[in-house]
């Protein structure tokens, strides 16, 4: 009796147990690998946004440092050619040129101790004027923000590339409310009347003083299901402003029919305030 007893103690776990245990841990494992895919999903989000808000921030400074430098003149002289001009190239993309003049300054002795570059990073001999030309250029299949600089001959070379992955780049025009040129001693003639976009009728011929730029870009990387934004129309202005620009999916796509929506896309937008043309 005694021997039995001992027999029953040390018994171990029953079918039934062993698989509810098992049951339970298969629970458990599969609720961890499911926040694990759902943290890695928003992780890769997270860096797909960041990565195109670094894209745009990138542009931004590139254009901010070619139009801070628009119209620019040593001998503070207009120059030949008219300094900032938008035209369109087509649906998802203006052109923007910019042009200055180059000067440098002198340290002691005569030496040049600085002096202007183009969008390339190329130097320019002083009194020489510069080009920037920016537009969208397609690459197999695959847009991006690209600068045609007049140091760097375009049969030479491409397009230096600002930034992958711009699908659009559009440019509204914000005019001056009066005429204005270098005798004008009333500053308030050279503040913003109204902004008009490329394809809009020239219902003003007043002097350039701002630009809008509005770009959409997309991300490196095919995003999650569950994150994709389903937008059918962008607009790089926003929905307010006025002369909406408002941009397809297939204004959008490499080819028509060809919009690929599992990637990320975001609007991006800032104003660009002419200083040279204005106050010399």
């Amino acid at each position: 009796m005694r021997q039995y007893a001992y027999r029953q103690r040390q018994s171990g776990l029953t079918l039934v147990e062993l698989m509810v245990a098992l049951v339970i841990g298969l629970i458990v494992v599969a609720a961890t690998a499911v926040v694990f895919s759902r943290s890695s999903a928003i992780g890769r989000n997270q860096d797909q946004n960041a990565l195109m808000q670094e894209n745009a921030r990138y542009v931004f400074t590139v254009l901010d440092r070619a139009l801070r430098q628009a119209a620019y003149a040593p001998s503070n002289a207009p120059l030949a050619s008219a300094p900032v001009t938008v035209s369109n190239l087509n649906a998802y993309s203006d052109t923007l040129t910019v042009r200055y003049a180059v000067g440098a300054v002198a340290a002691s002795g005569g030496a040049v101790q600085a002096s202007m570059q183009d969008c390339s990073g190329e130097t320019a001999p002083a009194g020489s004027v510069i080009t920037n030309t920016f537009r969208v250029a397609v690459s197999n299949q695959q847009r991006r923000l690209v600068c045609e600089s007049s140091l760097v001959p375009a049969s030479t070379t491409d397009p230096i590339v600002i930034a992958e992955n711009v699908e659009a780049f559009r440019v509204m025009v914000g005019r001056a409310r009066g005429q204005v040129d270098l005798s004008d001693v009333d500053p308030s003639l050279c503040t913003l009347s109204a902004y008009q976009t490329t394809a809009a009728s020239p219902t003003l011929t007043t002097p350039v003083v701002a630009l809008k730029v509005g770009l959409v870009l997309r991300s490196d990387d095919v995003i999650p299901a569950a994150y994709r934004n389903a937008p059918t129309t962008f607009a790089p202005f926003g929905t307010t402003a006025s002369g909406v620009v408002q941009l397809t999916t297939d204004n959008l796509a490499p080819a028509p029919g060809s919009y690929d929506a599992r990637y990320l896309r975001r609007v991006y937008n800032t104003v660009f305030h002419l200083r040279n043309l204005c106050w010399r």
